[in-house]
């Protein structure tokens, strides 16, 4: 039998970080979800495997440090 479905809220108990956090990893499409109406529902064992996994160093750009003129 599969997982029930948590909501975000519980999510974000389990991770200690604020529900904002949580929705912040759905729109970055880091975390798996469901969307079941307007609610937004996870798997535990997929949220967790997700965020173990590494993600590679060429994912995240090189701010430049230099600051562009504007006319």
């Amino acid at each position: 039998m599969d997982a029930p479905l948590i909501p975000a809220k519980t999510v974000a108990a389990n991770l200690q970080c604020s529900m904002q956090t949580v929705y912040r990893l759905v729109a970055a499409g880091k975390i798996p979800f469901v969307k079941v109406g307007q609610q937004y529902r996870f798997d535990w064992d997929a949220v967790k495997a997700s965020l173990a996994a590494p993600t590679p160093s060429w994912s995240q750009p090189k701010r430049s440090t230099s600051r562009k003129r504007v006319a």
